[in-house]
């Protein structure tokens, strides 16, 4: 997911999915080639960026078991580095909101 991109066309909500074959569709009846699962891969987010000033954003998680988007807190990513998000369980949907860039100073705490 391209958030640089995102920020140049305006976006405030990207949305992330885990892709589930559901019995009675298409994939389901012939299932797409898929890499190997990593189970770890389902607990985080990494997120890094080449804009000139810091990167701040709000962030929601569905866990696999269905039911609200819950806040959880996200860390400001600066300029050229990378931040990961990491949670105890698998992410079944990640929202990606309030896509801000940050100006110079500000402290980088993360929170909800």
């Amino acid at each position: 997911m391209d958030i640089a991109e995102g920020l140049r066309f305006g976006t405030t909500h990207l949305s992330a999915y885990q892709l589930t074959l559901e019995p009675n569709t298409a994939f389901y009846r012939k299932p797409p080639q898929l890499p190997e699962h990593d189970a770890c891969a389902d607990m985080q987010l990494a997120v890094s960026h080449s804009l000139p000033q810091t990167l701040k954003y709000s962030l929601g998680m569905m866990l696999p078991s269905g039911g609200q988007v819950y806040a959880t807190a996200s860390c400001p990513v600066p300029p050229g580095l990378t931040t990961y998000e990491t949670w105890p369980n698998p992410v079944f949907q990640l929202v990606i909101r309030d896509l801000r860039l940050l100006p110079e100073g500000t402290p980088l705490t993360c929170e909800k």
